[in-house]
Protein backbone atom coordinates (compact mmCIF):
# COMPACT_ATOMS: atom_id res chain seq x y z
CA UNK A 1 0.00 0.00 0.00
CA UNK A 2 3.20 2.50 1.26
CA UNK A 3 4.70 1.67 -2.09
CA UNK A 4 2.05 2.46 -4.91
CA UNK A 5 1.02 5.36 -2.69
CA UNK A 6 4.77 6.65 -3.17
CA UNK A 7 4.78 5.64 -7.01
CA UNK A 8 1.72 7.54 -7.38
CA UNK A 9 3.60 10.21 -5.31
CA UNK A 10 6.67 10.23 -7.40
CA UNK A 11 4.82 10.16 -10.46
CA UNK A 12 2.69 13.73 -9.62
CA UNK A 13 6.14 14.69 -8.60
CA UNK A 14 8.03 14.26 -11.52
CA UNK A 15 4.81 15.79 -13.53
CA UNK A 16 5.07 18.90 -11.66
CA UNK A 17 8.96 19.15 -12.60
CA UNK A 18 8.20 18.23 -16.65
CA UNK A 19 4.98 20.92 -16.41
CA UNK A 20 7.85 23.74 -14.58
CA UNK A 21 10.39 23.03 -17.05
CA UNK A 22 8.40 23.54 -20.15
CA UNK A 23 6.69 26.68 -18.75
CA UNK A 24 9.85 27.41 -17.84
CA UNK A 25 11.14 27.28 -21.73
CA UNK A 26 7.88 28.52 -22.89
CA UNK A 27 8.57 32.06 -20.80
CA UNK A 28 12.83 31.90 -21.66
CA UNK A 29 11.48 33.47 -24.66
CA UNK A 30 12.86 37.20 -25.19
CA UNK A 31 11.53 39.12 -28.50
CA UNK A 32 13.13 41.57 -29.76
CA UNK A 33 13.52 43.39 -33.53
CA UNK A 34 16.67 42.97 -35.06
CA UNK A 35 17.96 44.59 -37.82
CA UNK A 36 16.04 47.12 -39.56
CA UNK A 37 12.15 47.88 -39.14
CA UNK A 38 10.21 50.52 -41.15
CA UNK A 39 6.36 51.60 -41.01
CA UNK A 40 5.66 53.90 -43.78
CA UNK A 41 1.80 55.74 -44.57
CA UNK A 42 0.69 55.94 -47.82
CA UNK A 43 -2.75 57.13 -47.81
CA UNK A 44 -4.89 55.99 -45.60
CA UNK A 45 -3.20 52.73 -45.07
CA UNK A 46 -0.21 51.97 -42.96
CA UNK A 47 2.69 49.72 -44.36
CA UNK A 48 5.35 47.71 -41.98
CA UNK A 49 8.52 45.75 -42.67
CA UNK A 50 10.99 43.73 -39.83
CA UNK A 51 12.32 40.92 -38.22
CA UNK A 52 11.56 39.51 -34.13
CA UNK A 53 14.01 37.51 -33.15
CA UNK A 54 14.26 35.43 -30.11
CA UNK A 55 11.33 33.51 -30.28
CA UNK A 56 12.13 29.57 -29.85
CA UNK A 57 10.53 27.60 -31.73
CA UNK A 58 6.77 27.46 -31.55
CA UNK A 59 4.03 29.20 -33.79
CA UNK A 60 3.56 32.59 -32.49
CA UNK A 61 0.60 35.10 -32.95
CA UNK A 62 1.47 38.43 -34.39
CA UNK A 63 -0.78 41.50 -34.04
CA UNK A 64 0.13 45.49 -35.32
CA UNK A 65 -1.92 48.31 -34.16
CA UNK A 66 -1.57 52.17 -34.38
CA UNK A 67 -4.00 54.61 -33.28
CA UNK A 68 -5.25 57.17 -36.12
CA UNK A 69 -7.84 60.33 -36.57
CA UNK A 70 -9.80 61.82 -39.61
CA UNK A 71 -8.65 64.54 -41.33
CA UNK A 72 -9.99 66.91 -44.42
CA UNK A 73 -8.78 69.97 -45.40
CA UNK A 74 -11.68 72.69 -46.74
CA UNK A 75 -10.66 76.31 -48.31
CA UNK A 76 -7.41 76.04 -46.70
CA UNK A 77 -9.27 74.93 -43.12
CA UNK A 78 -8.33 71.72 -42.02
CA UNK A 79 -11.19 69.27 -39.86
CA UNK A 80 -10.06 66.69 -37.01
CA UNK A 81 -12.54 64.20 -36.40
CA UNK A 82 -11.05 61.10 -33.67
CA UNK A 83 -10.27 57.89 -35.71
CA UNK A 84 -9.79 54.80 -33.40
CA UNK A 85 -7.43 52.69 -32.91
CA UNK A 86 -6.42 49.81 -36.40
CA UNK A 87 -5.48 47.08 -35.80
CA UNK A 88 -4.18 43.48 -38.00
CA UNK A 89 -3.26 40.50 -36.79
CA UNK A 90 -0.92 39.03 -39.07
CA UNK A 91 -2.10 35.07 -37.34
CA UNK A 92 0.43 32.22 -36.61
CA UNK A 93 3.73 32.61 -37.80
CA UNK A 94 6.46 29.68 -36.94
CA UNK A 95 9.82 31.02 -36.33
CA UNK A 96 13.05 29.79 -38.39
CA UNK A 97 15.80 29.54 -36.00
CA UNK A 98 14.38 31.72 -33.34
CA UNK A 99 13.20 34.13 -36.04
CA UNK A 100 10.25 35.69 -37.56
CA UNK A 101 10.25 38.15 -40.74
CA UNK A 102 7.38 40.08 -41.58
CA UNK A 103 7.57 42.19 -44.90
CA UNK A 104 4.48 44.37 -45.88
CA UNK A 105 2.09 43.66 -43.27
CA UNK A 106 -0.80 46.85 -43.53
CA UNK A 107 -2.89 48.94 -41.27
CA UNK A 108 -5.82 50.79 -42.47
CA UNK A 109 -7.88 53.20 -41.12
CA UNK A 110 -11.79 54.22 -42.13
CA UNK A 111 -13.04 57.49 -42.27
CA UNK A 112 -16.03 59.35 -42.91
CA UNK A 113 -16.32 60.22 -46.81
CA UNK A 114 -13.96 63.51 -47.23
CA UNK A 115 -11.57 62.40 -44.73
CA UNK A 116 -8.53 60.74 -44.95
CA UNK A 117 -6.50 58.24 -42.05
CA UNK A 118 -3.78 60.01 -40.55
CA UNK A 119 -1.35 57.50 -38.42
CA UNK A 120 0.60 60.12 -36.13
CA UNK A 121 3.43 58.24 -33.84
CA UNK A 122 3.87 54.66 -33.60
CA UNK A 123 2.55 51.25 -34.36
CA UNK A 124 2.97 48.68 -31.62
CA UNK A 125 4.02 45.35 -32.33
CA UNK A 126 2.68 42.21 -30.26
CA UNK A 127 3.64 38.77 -29.79
CA UNK A 128 1.47 36.50 -28.15
CA UNK A 129 -0.02 39.21 -26.78
CA UNK A 130 3.21 40.86 -25.40
CA UNK A 131 4.44 44.14 -26.78
CA UNK A 132 7.82 43.78 -28.25
CA UNK A 133 7.75 47.27 -29.22
CA UNK A 134 7.12 49.92 -31.42
CA UNK A 135 7.67 51.56 -35.01
CA UNK A 136 7.79 55.11 -36.11
CA UNK A 137 5.12 56.13 -38.80
CA UNK A 138 7.24 58.12 -41.42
Amino acid sequence: MIKGRLNKFTLCLLALAVTGAIAGIATAANPHFVGSKSCVQSGDTVTCSFTIAGLGSQAVDVTISANFSCQKTNGGDQFVQPGGLASTDLGSITPENGRITVTDATLSGSCPDGFSANFGGAVSVFVNGQLVGQIQIT
